[in-house]
């Protein structure tokens, strides 16, 4: 131990090794992991590693700890051009404070790109040491607090909701089921009925930062079973291009803060990411489902019934040339992609015969469909159109199932899509948007459902939408159906007991205003900013078919 002082008091005037340039000529005290060492004959090289960075320490004679020992030094701080910063510590007297072992199954101070994923995520507390790795989590650190920044600057209430959910009755697929003091639960795919209710409370506008789970057997750079969902929904708005316009505005505001960051330009420019423009976020293309389909199937060569990996990439490589960025909404899915509280674009009577077999789940066209659960999101898509991590609406994704299990089976049906189509009848226009954000100047749109696409309103669309961004699917959103009648009308549709949703029917029965809502999955919106190969490197500790540990 170094004389002197005591160990609390060295700790308090602890210096990090970002700030070491500012005391040249005086004595300080270090303290950290140690990174690297270098003995030369009668002088060693110890580089230090802390939360800021870097720095180098020299020592008379051999150095006096190994790769991942922490260590206390107190020294003087002198330039030196060929160091690391410009600056190095003169060690003075060093403690030991947490030995370490010398065999190390992975080498910290080495490139996690020379290693396999698989072999980082088995020794995932010490990859999670390793510079380049940990970058990955500051920025995503940054991320989460621009995404509240720039919804509590518009009025939004931050929510905490339940992980544990009572219903599981109406079968689907997806659900993690645990034992709840004898009682049978499971674990929530989204927040969306507890969005709802705030919503409904007269927060008006809330969000929510949360796990999500879905129990499906996915293995793919592009799926995670439990997955971070950035939650947003509001009231009076008057369709889902106030929805689209927000969420721009929040990509925006997160964008232009990483830009601000030294740190995150500097984890950006060793992966030579770059981040989209404002301009360009608000140059994001509108087209439809169907637009979507014809547009993917003309650029691979192949006929196309669902939007799926290789369709989002020839979508987002489309808006690139077209429109200067690669990402697209795409909007107006059909039904049978969509739980079953999604708002049709038009009442049934207005689409058709058509509507009325997809509304039954029991017809063949229902059938053919395939339910996939009931909200796929922000972990991943399984059918393809599966966001990277969010529950109900980004990026858990959901592969394939049977008819969703309402609210336990999670919120928006992304890519793979939901199971069996609702079919509510009569749902009136969505309110007013007299409180809503500044617009963000999004392009002109046209034809169906107000976006570009065909003129002709197609049966069984939903005033639903998502975004694909650098070939993968981060958001899934849309707006709900809020009267109490067309709900009913919806839950048979669907084959569903309304006394099963008793709890989230009260919502709409004693008056609930137009709203709607969106999630983006974290992990894929963090995968795709940074160039990321797979999702699970965007996720600390991330929970896949196969890995339930560390």
């Amino acid at each position: 131990m170094m004389e002197g002082t005591t160990r609390g008091e060295r700790m308090a005037s602890r210096v990090v090794a970002a700030e070491v340039a500012g005391y040249v000529g005086r004595e300080i005290t270090v303290a950290g992991w140690v990174h690297r060492v270098r003995e030369l004959g009668k002088v060693s090289f110890v580089v230090l590693r802390d939360r800021s960075g870097l720095l180098q320490i020299v020592y008379e004679g051999a150095a006096p700890a190994s790769v991942e020992t922490v260590i206390s030094v107190r020294g003087t701080v002198a330039e030196n051009s060929k160091a690391a910063g410009g600056f190095e510590l003169r060690a003075g007297g060093t403690e030991m404070l947490g030995p370490a072992d010398s065999d190390l199954p992975i080498a910290v101070n080495g490139d996690p790109g020379s290693i396999a994923l698989e072999t980082l995520l088995d020794n995932r507390m010490l990859s999670l040491r390793m510079p380049e790795v940990r970058a990955i989590f500051e920025l995503q650190s940054e991320i989460v607090a621009l995404f509240s920044e720039a919804l509590r600057k518009r009025g939004f209430t931050e929510i905490k909701t339940s992980k544990l959910v009572g219903s599981g009755t109406e079968g689907g697929t997806g659900l993690f089921q645990v034992d709840y003091f004898g009682e049978p639960a499971y674990l929530a795919q989204s927040p969306q009925l507890y969005k709802q209710a705030m919503v409904a409370s007269g927060l008006e506008r809330v969000f929510e930062i949360g796990a999500a789970y879905r129990a499906e057997k996915h293995d793919t750079p592009r799926h995670l079973n439990e997955y971070v969902s950035l939650d947003v929904e509001l009231a009076f708005i008057d369709g889902i291009d106030d929805l689209i316009d927000l969420e721009i505005e929040i990509l925006t505001h997160i964008c232009e803060g990483l830009a601000q960051s030294s740190r995150s330009r500097s984890t950006l420019a060793r992966r030579s990411s770059e981040l989209p423009s404002a301009d360009a976020l608000r140059r994001t293309p509108r087209i439809d489902h169907e637009t979507a389909k014809r547009i993917a199937s003309d650029r691979t060569g192949t006929r196309l019934f669902e939007l799926n990996p290789r369709a989002e990439r020839a979508l987002c490589d489309w808006a690139a040339e077209e429109h200067g960025i690669d990402a697209v909404f795409v909007t107006g899915f059909p039904r049978k992609k969509r739980p079953f509280y999604t708002r049709p674009e038009a009442p049934p009577a207005e689409q058709g015969p058509e509507a009325d077999s997809e509304a039954n789940p029991d017809s063949p066209t229902a059938a053919a469909a395939g339910a996939a659960s009931a909200g796929d999101s922000a972990g991943g898509s399984a059918a393809g159109a599966g966001a990277p991590g969010s529950a109900g609406e980004s990026g858990a994704g959901s592969a394939s199932g049977t008819t969703p299990a309402a609210f336990r089976s999670g919120p928006e049906a992304t890519a793979g899509g939901t199971s069996t189509p609702a079919a509510p009848a009569g749902t009136p226009a969505s309110g007013t948007a007299s409180d809503r954000g500044p617009a963000t100047g999004a392009p002109p749109t046209t034809g169906f459902a107000g976006h570009s696409g065909p003129g002709k309103r197609r049966a069984r669309a939903t005033a639903s939408f998502d975004l694909l961004f650098r070939g993968l699917e981060i958001t899934t959103g849309g707006m709900r159906i809020h009267e109490h009648n067309a709900l009913l009308e919806a839950l048979r549709a669907f084959g569903m007991q309304p006394e099963a949703l008793s709890d989230y029917l009260n919502v709409f029965r004693y008056g609930c205003p137009p709203h709607g809502g969106f999630a983006i999955g974290l992990e894929r919106l963090t995968q795709k900013l940074l160039g990321l190969e797979n999702v699970k490197e965007a996720s600390a500790f991330p929970r896949d078919r196969k890995r339930l540990r560390p």
